[in-house]
């Protein structure tokens, strides 16, 4: 019997997450946790020493899916998946890395499942050096903007960038309304925004609770960006929720360099998430010059009919 995911469960699940290997950025335990909203919520299950999480749709149980087993370190066989999904009463596993398809084969997963790759689902990957130092001509636009920020802010002595603590979270939720209000009004990204919104707040309220660590930027005082993240691999961070005021020049640029040293500096890598397809957050990701893409997949089970589009929400 599968169970809903909540933050009661991450000390008792955290240990299948010590040797994840998994490089999307879903298979964060705290993310998992934190994208419970109007219209999905994540369960769980555990068994045979592997843990299986499910998306449960409100309003439409025939788009629940599931996300690879986390196996410690392993990955199960398609037959295997196959019949995990049969059993579930699901059609299918969504978020797929693109390192399970290239460990078992295009040919091979064919055979049990219809593959489908989800272009907008694809995780940005940078090297933590790069972003942390923005050497090179391609980041001289960067550097620029940066530049203008020490003069007009920092130098000032207006900023001050430190820890996430407890005593930040009650006006970061209130810089997170003001941050959401300004999302388009367009019915994809109204939807996105609303669950991100959500989520990001779970973030927020449980940072400490769920094993993120954080970074707050105040200017005079006043809280105007932060950022929280988490251990993906061993030698990766997920940055999962970035914001900053964009009416402020070059304090975007700015704290998510800060970001990169202070919050990664531990990592090689920094996966910064998908872009969903929306082509304004996809040229901003762009821009940072990734070092790597993963790619994502989405594997249908074939006795079952076109599941429809690979949207992910």
């Amino acid at each position: 019997m599968f169970t809903k995911l909540t933050t009661y469960d991450f000390l008792e699940l955290r240990p299948y997450f010590d040797s994840q290997a998994h490089r999307l950025c879903y298979y964060s335990l705290s993310s998992f946790i934190c994208w419970s909203h109007e219209f999905s919520y994540p369960v769980w299950r555990t068994g045979h020493d592997i843990l299986l999480v499910m998306m449960k749709y409100r309003d439409n149980p025939s788009r629940d899916y599931l996300y690879l087993p986390i196996a410690r370190g392993q990955y199960l066989a398609p037959e295997v998946l196959k019949d995990i999904a049969i059993k579930c009463g699901v059609r299918s596993f969504r978020h797929v890395p693109e390192d399970y398809v290239f460990a078992f084969g295009q040919n091979e997963l064919e055979t049990l499942f219809n593959l489908r790759e989800c272009e907008d689902f694809y995780d940005y990957v940078y090297k933590t050096e790069d972003l942390a130092t923005l050497k090179g001509k391609k980041y001289s636009k960067k550097r620029n903007l940066i530049h203008q920020f020490l003069k007009s802010h920092v130098d000032q002595g207006r900023v001050d960038v430190h820890t996430f603590t407890a005593s930040d979270i009650a006006e970061c939720l209130d810089f997170l309304k003001f941050w959401s209000d300004l999302k388009s009004s367009d019915t994809k990204l109204k939807r996105y925004g609303a669950m991100e919104r959500t989520a990001s707040e779970n973030a927020v309220r449980n940072i400490h609770t769920l094993g993120y660590r954080g970074l707050v930027l105040r200017i005079d005082g006043k809280v105007q960006a932060f950022g929280i993240g988490s251990e993906l691999t061993r030698d990766m961070g997920g940055f999962h929720f970035e914001k900053a005021n964009p009416d402020i020049k070059g304090l975007y640029q700015y704290f998510d360099q800060q970001c990169a040293q202070k919050l990664f500096k531990d990592y090689t890598y920094i996966n910064k998430e998908c872009d969903m397809g929306i082509p304004g957050l996809r040229h901003s990701k762009r821009s940072y010059y990734p070092t790597m893409m993963v790619r994502c997949f989405e594997l249908a089970i074939k006795e079952h009919s076109d599941p429809g589009p690979c949207d992910g929400l």
